[in-house]
């Protein structure tokens, strides 16, 4: 990544920081919505199921199809001016998504939050490729940053779980910090990053070097092979993200208070891995993938042959720990494999990625239900066959690159 000449003080880069994890509320809105869930359903027992599901999972379905044309857009806006205008769009469809008691309205409303949602996670990702050109600082910085949007989810949980059991609707009132994060990014961020700043003079320079097809020219292959892989592993990690209070039931080894003890263990493993990420991606960068995908592995296997309380607790936590790893490593890799200018359109495809990834989750489990028994221990083995077989795959993929960077 090209050094450029308007560094930011340390200082200035901190507060920067600061404002891109409150800025993952945005990502992180669902949170709110969770816990509500039961009660919105009794509340609407008369509407149609998939406008519900929609009023859940919707803003991760608009989020797929919005990043990508952020992606672009970055190419011609200032990165604070989009996540302005995504953070304004997201508080609007969030604070006032329960205005008028409505299924349908709130569906609707749902949907804007999924257009805020395309837009965040990507342009964060993208002014921290601008600001940090070390690719183990930016490694670093993106684990943190992780870090931060996973507390921020388990804070969000918490709190709405507690305000849902006074009215449900009051969930919704959890939105109006958006107000102030707001104010946050509009004073903590530069009008320009360094790189925009730069971008000018570098493009004139570079375009002495190289021709602008040479600059802009997008390594497809790399990029897809690292998209699909992510896509997969986050819809395999999430399943029992989703489905843990099922698998509880199922086993018999405690009733929903145990599934939350579960979900925690998950938070702090995602946690631990992001905040870690950094070190461990400066060490072992090009065997990560052999790594996520072998915790994984180990996670399934332990859900379906070790049915027990310990058993859960242990798959949780590395469960977490390969959710951690997989959109950090992922989110920095891609940042780094691909030319300086398509840096964000190649982040808004991790996100897009990421966001189908997670909407696919929910289908999965129930076409391997549909194709044995229905219990969870039999999807649990079914995913532990199907990650060790990315594993196999990873492994290949990576002792291939060094075994070719060694001939060169």
């Amino acid at each position: 990544m090209t050094d450029v000449n308007h560094e930011l003080s340390n200082g200035r880069k901190v507060l920067v920081m600061v404002a891109l994890i409150f800025a993952t509320l945005v990502p992180m809105g669902d949170m709110v919505i969770i816990p509500a869930a039961e009660s919105m359903y009794g509340h609407f027992s008369d509407t149609s199921m998939g406008v519900l599901n929609f009023i859940l999972s919707g803003p991760a379905l608009i989020g797929i199809f919005v990043a990508p044309i952020v992606g672009k857009l970055m190419a011609i806006m200032r990165k604070k001016t989009l996540l302005i205008i995504g953070v304004v769009i997201f508080t609007i469809g969030a604070v006032f998504g329960i205005a008028i008691e409505n299924a349908v309205y709130m569906a609707v409303m749902r949907a804007i939050v999924g257009v805020a949602v395309g837009i965040v996670a990507p342009v964060c990702m993208a002014i921290m490729a601008d600001i940090f050109h070390d690719e183990k600082q930016l490694g670093s910085m993106i684990g943190i940053w992780n870090a931060g949007m996973s507390g921020i989810g388990a804070v969000l949980s918490i709190v709405a779980g507690i305000v849902a059991t006074i009215q449900w609707e009051y969930v919704f009132r959890i939105y109006l910090i958006a107000l102030p994060i707001l104010i946050m990014i509009f004073i903590f961020l530069p009008r320009k990053t360094p790189l925009e700043t730069d971008r000018g003079a570098h493009d004139a320079e570079e375009q002495q070097h190289r021709s602008v097809s040479e600059n802009q020219k997008m390594p497809w292959g790399p990029v897809l092979f690292d998209l699909v892989l992510y896509c997969l592993g986050a819809m395999i990690i999430c399943v029992m993200y989703y489905q843990i209070s099922m698998y509880v039931v199922e086993t018999a080894i405690g009733n929903a208070a145990v599934a939350g003890i579960l979900s925690t263990v998950l938070t702090i493993g995602t946690f631990v891995a992001c905040i870690t990420f950094g070190p461990l991606y400066g060490k072992c960068k090009q065997y990560l993938p052999i790594i996520i995908f072998a915790c994984i592995a180990i996670t399934y296997a332990l859900f379906a042959f070790v049915p027990n309380l310990v058993g859960a607790g242990i798959a949780m936590a590395l469960d977490g720990i390969a959710n951690g790893l997989i959109m950090s490593y992922y989110q920095t890799h891609l940042a780094v494999i691909v030319p300086e200018k398509q840096v964000p359109f190649a982040l808004s495809l991790s996100s897009a990625f990421l966001g189908l990834g997670m909407f696919l989750t929910t289908y999965l489990t129930t076409f391997l239900q549909s194709i044995g028994n229905g219990t969870m221990i039999q999807v649990s083995l079914i995913l532990a066959i199907g990650s060790l077989v990315l594993l196999i795959i990873n492994a290949f993929h990576s002792f291939g690159k060094r075994k070719n960077a060694v001939n060169k």
